[in-house]
């Protein structure tokens, strides 16, 4: 039962028990105050009465017994430690890189994975997803099994092969409401592409028709996709979204998230005597987009989950109507042996 459920005798009733509450407390003008009553009562349990994304990326299922072992550890001590039973707010957030080289076998064992998480899922593909020999090597056939079985045996059917960008509100027991957009980055274009992404011009102009829509509302958005969105890699020929710099000027300071995964390392300046570009390993941290308004929505979070698996790693996206609130979540060890070098 829902928090804002209300049992006949008057009272209301949570996952931790009864509470007892006065009649007068119903009778505020507005709701208002009783809203705030509801979301101060001490007892509630955490996550109850708001919106919550746990996100993760690059999971690479059928890379290797190791790698297969990791990113299950990480899926089942994230279905642990948030168990979805009862809570209808709570979602899993996946950036692509399902599985290593887009095989059917690959697939199906990236669905059974995430099994657990059906219907309260979103995702979107990686370059992986799309083709083998290092995710550069990409196959219609392959790209379009994403869409459809995979994707769509989990519950989430969305035509991400057509390059349509993805949008939908969420709304908690108090109305309060949030958006979920998902773009896919994967270029489309086979081995002369490597491991490069491209939005597209039409994903950029329907993104930008979508956030039109919600200018001057108090509701956040969170933008996910698979490739590094807000710079280069270290290796722009190859790791790079090639439009980075025209979505980040669609994006300007309209979003309160940014979600994404993608393997690789950050280009950065060095201050060397010949001014060479150094490289950058990508850790699980919270961070923020730099330049962003000072209003209270429009500080954009930067959430890279790219190595969510080798840290047994998750971030939480949480919102309770009046703030953001993103958390960085350590989940353990991955509870499969270590591999032994030959």
């Amino acid at each position: 039962m829902g928090l804002d459920s209300r049992n006949h005798d008057g009272n209301i009733e949570s996952d931790t028990g009864r509470i007892e509450v006065e009649e007068s407390n119903f009778n505020i003008h507005g709701g208002h105050r009783f809203l705030h009553f509801l979301k101060t009562i001490k007892n509630i349990k955490k996550g109850d009465g708001m919106i919550e994304i746990l996100h993760v990326s690059d999971l690479h299922l059928g890379k290797n017994a190791y790698t297969n072992g990791s990113a299950k550890s990480l899926l089942k001590a994230v279905s642990e430690r948030y168990p979805f039973a009862g809570k209808d707010n709570t979602y899993l957030l996946v950036t692509g890189d399902v599985t290593d080289h887009g095989k059917n076998g690959e697939y199906e064992l990236a669905g059974q994975a995430l099994s657990p998480f059906t219907d309260r899922i979103f995702i979107t593909p990686g370059n992986h997803d799309y083709g083998s020999w290092g995710g550069t090597d990409y196959t219609e056939e392959k790209a379009k099994h994403f869409d459809d079985p995979f994707a769509s045996a989990l519950g989430f059917k969305h035509p991400f092969f057509a390059k349509k960008v993805f949008a939908r509100q969420l709304q908690d027991e108090f109305g309060n409401t949030l958006v979920m957009i998902g773009l896919n980055s994967c270029a489309k274009e086979g081995p002369g592409d490597f491991a490069q992404g491209e939005v597209g011009e039409e994903q950029r102009k329907e993104l930008a028709d979508i956030l039109a829509g919600y200018n001057g509302k108090k509701i956040p958005k969170i933008l996910f996709l698979h490739h590094i969105p807000n710079r280069e890699a270290a290796l722009p020929d190859v790791m790079t979204l090639k439009d980075w710099e025209e979505l980040m000027e669609v994006i300007g300071d309209k979003i309160d998230v940014l979600a994404f995964g993608h393997q690789g390392r950050l280009g950065v300046a060095t201050k060397g005597k010949y001014g060479t570009e150094g490289e950058q390993i990508r850790p699980m941290k919270l961070r923020l987009l730099g330049g962003g308004s000072k209003s209270a929505l429009r500080k954009t979070w930067v959430l890279d989950a790219n190595d969510s698996v080798a840290e047994q790693c998750c971030y939480s996206i949480r919102w309770d109507g009046e703030e953001i609130k993103p958390e960085m979540i350590m989940l353990g060890v991955p509870d499969v042996p270590s591999p032994v070098k030959p």
